[in-house]
């Protein structure tokens, strides 16, 4: 009974440890900015906070809680198929591309005041404290594409790190932690519980032997 308890108190700790990892690696001292442009003209930003010296530039839209498709091959690595509704699956991830009629998801980085468009894929790019990180749904031909606009650093992270793990649709990040700790402690009641019973159990089974014996 105490090592089964024991199991189910190590499982907690190990799942309160990495959500506190994680969000440690929210807090840290290092920003970086992003900038989502879609197909609209409409723009999404996110300031994510890192504790590392750097992370890729998948990482930092990972970090950003948006949802992200992306397509994984030896020759690419990670490409972006699709940020929220607008792009493709990952059977064809340039689905939108063909031909001239070529639209899809163009990656850009913010250097000497201008955007500079990428040349290589997002799972290869470094991505530093103060970076300002773009991409953009739009025409291209994979030498240039449909530029974000021109936000700055500060703008996107004035007030510090925005960018949280999504609880769930429609759901706030604080709803998303409290409902991590209400998990948390469920797990332990029910353990709790289970112990409490099986020991009572084993209690009215001794009870029960000694009472056929005459020995109550």
């Amino acid at each position: 009974m105490r090592v089964r308890l024991a199991a189910i108190l190590a499982v907690a700790v190990a799942v309160l440890w990495s959500w506190a990892s994680w969000a440690r690696a929210q807090d840290g001292p290092n920003r970086a900015a992003l900038v989502i442009r879609y197909a609209d003209g409409s723009v999404e930003t996110a300031c994510v906070g890192f504790s590392e010296a750097s992370i890729s530039g998948e990482e930092l839209l990972l970090r950003s809680g948006l949802p992200i498709v992306m397509d994984y091959n030896a020759a690419a690595g990670g490409a972006v198929c699709r940020i929220r509704e607008l792009g493709c699956s990952t059977q064809d991830c340039f689905c939108r591309c063909r031909g001239r009629d070529c639209q899809y998801w163009a990656y850009y980085h913010w250097i000497d005041g201008a955007w500079q468009y990428s040349q290589i894929g997002a799972s290869s790019y470094r991505v530093e404290n103060g970076a300002l990180e773009g991409w953009s749904w739009g025409p291209g031909n994979f030498s240039a594409g449909t530029e974000p606009p021109q936000i700055g650093f500060e703008e996107v992270c004035a007030s510090g790190p925005s960018a949280v793990p999504p609880p769930g649709p429609g759901a706030s990040p604080a709803a998303g932690y409290g409902a991590f700790f209400a998990a948390v402690a469920l797990l332990l009641g029910a353990g709790f519980w289970v112990m409490r019973r099986r020991a009572e159990g084993a209690k009215c089974g001794d009870c029960r032997l000694r009472s056929t014996h005459g020995l109550l």
